[in-house]
């Protein structure tokens, strides 16, 4: 295990001794827990402000992958919805830019009627994002 943290937090390249089995990929994950305002405070605003749009209820994961020798790819592991309205693609068709504010309104009461019905006056593509942002998720 403390090899696994070691590789990820190193950053570096992987070497042949690094795969049990070379036809394999490595995958490290490592999550953060109860990370609060405070905490993000203490970075610098440039990192703070890539991280913190990836932090959920106070949580953080990120892996680190190697496909085999050489540089591994970082990447956040997010909640993937579990019904399809609520993906990032459905919920760009539902608001997508240059459409009336009418038609806007009318696929959120299509699509999203839950959100619709929590929503007063006119409708936001903001608040359709924070309506689908707080809906449930399934870890995917």
């Amino acid at each position: 295990m403390f090899q696994a943290v070691n590789m990820f937090l190193r950053s570096g390249s992987a070497v042949d001794t690094d795969f049990l089995n070379p036809k394999q990929p490595i995958r490290i994950e490592l999550g953060f827990a109860d990370i609060s305002a405070t905490d993000l405070q203490r970075l610098e605003e440039s990192h703070r402000a890539r991280i913190e749009p990836v932090i959920t209820d106070g949580r953080l994961t990120l892996a680190r992958t190697y496909n085999g020798v050489g540089k591994g790819a970082m990447l956040v592991v997010r909640n993937v919805p579990s019904d399809r309205r609520f993906r990032k693609n459905a919920l760009d068709e539902v608001i997508r830019p240059r459409i009336s504010a009418e038609e806007v309104e009318a696929n959120v009461r299509q699509t999203y009627p839950e959100i619709f019905a929590k929503l007063s006056g006119k409708i936001s593509r903001a608040a359709v994002k924070r309506g689908v942002g707080r809906t449930r998720c399934r870890p995917g």
